[in-house]
């Protein structure tokens, strides 16, 4: 049970449109928080940076808990085994 409860501290969810991953967030980030996570996983964005952004501005994604922040970047669709360190990495700002 303590993994389970680890592993949805700050990491909710997670959907992809279009070339958008979209990670649905328990807690906002940090500025700081936010730039640790690009340079530890910047590459899984083909273009662009991973931005943190209000369920509001994001029509696609904002009628499903629109409480939650989201981090979104155009995923490259080829390291999605590293979406799981990713989470983990989210993880660790509980």
């Amino acid at each position: 049970m303590a993994y389970i409860n680890h592993f949805y501290s700050v990491y909710h969810s997670i959907r992809y449109f279009k070339n958008h991953a979209i990670i649905r967030l328990n807690k906002e980030l940090s500025s700081h928080q936010i730039k640790e996570v690009n340079k530890e996983f910047g590459f899984l964005a083909e273009t662009g940076m991973i931005e943190q952004k209000p369920a509001s501005s994001l029509p696609e994604d904002n009628d499903a808990y629109p409480q939650k922040f989201r981090l979104v970047f155009h995923f490259n669709k080829i390291h999605y085994g590293r979406l799981i360190k990713l989470i983990h990495f989210l993880n660790t700002f509980s």
